[in-house]
């Protein structure tokens, strides 16, 4: 398996920067841009030009790595994976709201990088990768549910479940962004139809369908937005 070429690290102490320059060159990662702040990072990023960001959460400035990447990821999905030297639990659970594909702890060896990017890098791959025929029909969402796409509806355990009319609005824009985080703006815009409504509403929704699916892979991703999470 190959590692991501074309990577993005942010990472504010020069002494560390290098460290990862020698380290990534003997992994053969040889397309990596660096910045020290999220500033200069959003200053400069192009969105369809990297694979995979290697983020420090400590960074010099006003904005952190954590909040650098809620940024980047409204802009575009792409894996993050997140350093760092401190071991903080309440950071670790600010950093798990934003589902990063990876985390490692300074210091760290040469083999541990390579296998945190290999995860990171075949994890994207895998929720990324779009089936190539129109003849698949049916996508498995866990091993209790999953959606046809022939009929659009939901089974549970082969059983065909009722959703009334808001429910199944979200649950296809859900399908449609399969692994992917939608916005709270666009799933209100889309299940309302442009009508005003309070954030309630959704969040009442979302706990409505939850009630009804039990172990239903809704992930809500805090300032972001929700997900339908596959399970392999």
């Amino acid at each position: 398996m190959t590692l991501s070429n074309k990577m993005l690290v942010v990472e504010d102490n020069i002494n560390t920067q290098n460290i990862l320059k020698n380290a990534l060159k003997l992994l053969d990662i040889s397309d990596v841009d660096y910045f020290r702040t999220g500033k200069d990072v959003l200053n400069s990023f192009q969105p369809n030009k990297y694979e995979l960001v290697l983020m420090d959460i400590e960074l010099e400035g006003s904005m952190d790595g954590i909040q650098l990447s809620k940024k980047l990821l409204q802009e575009i999905s792409i894996p993050i994976v997140f350093m760092t030297g401190y071991r903080d639990m309440e950071l670790f659970y600010e950093l798990l709201e934003i589902a990063p594909y990876g985390f490692l702890q300074k210091p760290f060896t040469i083999s541990e990088l390579e296998r945190t990017l290999l995860l990171a890098h075949k994890r994207f791959s895998i929720e990324n990768t779009k089936p190539t025929s129109n003849k698949i029909y049916s996508i498995k969402i866990n091993s209790i549910y999953s959606y046809s796409k022939k009929d659009q509806h939901l089974y549970k355990n082969q059983e065909k479940i009722k959703l009334n009319v808001k429910e199944d609005k979200l649950l296809e824009i859900l399908i449609t962004n399969i692994n992917k985080v939608v916005s709270f703006d666009k799933l209100i815009y889309q299940i309302w139809d442009e009508a005003p409504v309070a954030d309630s509403s959704l969040r009442t929704l979302i706990y409505s369908i939850k009630r009804k699916l039990p172990k239903f892979p809704i992930v809500s991703y805090s300032k972001l937005g929700y997900s339908l999470t596959q399970e392999y």
